[in-house]
């Protein structure tokens, strides 16, 4: 099996969890947290997450999306992640032999951090980071704030691409 299949699969399971760690109580609305990410094109793959984010039947709420840059092929590697929704700071990270995409987000000031860079929240939900495979050279963009609120059974990420063209033609170009 090809690492960015691998990949694919691991991160789906990863999406598939975050329903698991929804909170609910019959006198409260249900919040959840929890992230994903999935490999969008040869040199463009995604990570999102929802901190104590309020759940709509039927919607996906997130509270940021980043995107990665680099040279083609540049993520068919063997990856790993390790998450902490729950915590403070939250955090999701993938790793492979090249680079660690982590990001942290500090529910009591809504900061996100990415390769060292703090970003507010309130301002700024959607990030793009290119030159992500070259240790040290990376480049953090914020691509603004939008809803981020796609269909439940979506990729947040592809969801956010086809909907938003300022942001597709960022970090993919102009074509669909």
């Amino acid at each position: 099996m090809k690492s960015r299949t691998k990949l694919a699969l691991l991160l789906g399971v990863i999406i598939a969890t975050v329903a698991a760690v929804a909170s609910w109580s019959a006198d409260r609305p249900v919040r959840m947290s929890g992230g994903g990410g999935f490999p969008l094109t040869a040199s463009v793959t995604s990570m999102w997450g929802a901190v104590d984010e309020l759940v709509v039947p039927g919607q996906k709420p997130l509270t940021f999306i980043i995107y990665f840059r680099g040279d083609d092929g540049w993520h068919n590697r063997k990856w790993e992640s390790k998450q902490q929704w729950n915590s403070k700071p939250f955090f999701i990270e993938f790793s492979c032999d090249l680079v660690t995409l982590r990001a942290e987000v500090d529910p009591t000031t809504h900061m996100l951090s990415v390769f060292g860079h703090s970003i507010d929240l309130a301002k700024v939900n959607v990030v793009l980071v290119e030159h992500v495979d070259r240790p040290g050279e990376e480049i953090i963009t914020s691509l603004g704030r939008v809803n981020l609120v796609s269909p439940e059974e979506s990729n947040p990420a592809a969801w956010v691409l086809e909907n938003n063209e300022a942001i597709r033609s960022r970090v993919i170009g102009t074509g669909k």
